[in-house]
Formats: structure tokens, C-alpha cells, sequence
């Protein structure tokens, strides 16, 4: 009996173990190609859409442009665009990132055109090159921040919802 408990005492911990080192590193998922659905699992090297469930970050690389045309169900626990990507929210698209402590961090472009849009979660950040907003841009709570190094240009429509 006592062999039996010490064997089932030594799977508990080790099967802790590997579960708290994997709920620690966050997982990126690149987009493939050079333009498509953010949408579509294929389009990304992990095979699915990234989500803040699964601790996924989403990662746009330089030449590729990841379009947002619905309004995704889950949203990615961080993204970064790196320079020359861009992520497009067209006008019924709706993109979220409720952050797992980590930042937007875009080097690239972020467009939320005519009817589209962002939203970032208390505690998220968005630091981006530039941010053309022609839908909707929604701060949620005190500590939602964005950044820019080049220019913040509204078109006609575009709006900021600063829910603090």
C-alpha cells in the first residue's frame, strides 16, 4: 500500500510540474501568409486562431497583413506587429486583446476602418508606429494605454470610448 501511494504521490507531482511550466510560457502564433483572415486557423503556424484561454500571443511579420473582418469570438493575450505588417479591421471587424500581461506592441500599422474596432482591456497596451482610426477605438478601465511613435489620424468617423 504504501508503494502505491508514493508512486501515485511522485505522478501528482510531476504531472504538476509540467502543467505549471507550460501555464508560464506564453505561445506565439505567427501568421503565414502574406495576406488573409485573421480569422482562419490555417493562417497561422499553430493551426488555429490565438486566444488568451490558450495564453497565445499573435505575431505579424514584416510583409504580411492580417485582415479582421468578423468579430472574433476570443481574443489573443498580446500581439505584435512587427515593422512593415499591419492588421486591418475592416468594417465588421472587431478585434480585442485582453492582455496575460503582456503589451500590443506593433512596429508596423494598426487601420481600424469605417464600423470597425479596437478595444483594449484594463492593463493592455498598444504601441504602434502609427493608428488610423476610422470605427472605434475603446480604452477599457484606468490602465489601458496607447503609444505612438508616428501619427494618430481620425477620420471622419472615428471615435475613442475611454471607459475609465
Amino acid at each position: 500500500m504504501k508503494c502505491q501511494l508514493r508512486l501515485l504521490g511522485a505522478v501528482a507531482v510531476a504531472t504538476s510540474a509540467l502543467l505549471a511550466s507550460s501555464a508560464f510560457g506564453q505561445t506565439t502564433a505567427n501568421f503565414v501568409p502574406a495576406t488573409g483572415d485573421w480569422s482562419v486557423g490555417a493562417n497561422w503556424d499553430t493551426g488555429f486562431v490565438p486566444s488568451t484561454f490558450l495564453d497565445e500571443q499573435a505575431a505579424i511579420g514584416s510583409g504580411k497583413t492580417a485582415n479582421v473582418t468578423t468579430a472574433l469570438a476570443d481574443a489573443p493575450g498580446a500581439v505584435t506587429i512587427n515593422g512593415g505588417g499591419a492588421v486591418n479591421i475592416t468594417s465588421s471587424g472587431r478585434l480585442t486583446v485582453d492582455p496575460t500581461g503582456s503589451a500590443v506592441a506593433l512596429s508596423g500599422a494598426m487601420n481600424v476602418n469605417a464600423n470597425g474596432a479596437l478595444s483594449i482591456a484594463s492593463g493592455g497596451e498598444l504601441n504602434a508606429s502609427t493608428l488610423t482610426n476610422n470605427g472605434t477605438l475603446t480604452l477599457n478601465g484606468p490602465n489601458a494605454d496607447v503609444n505612438l511613435t508616428g501619427n494618430l489620424t481620425f477620420g471622419a468617423n472615428g471615435t475613442v470610448n475611454a471607459n475609465i
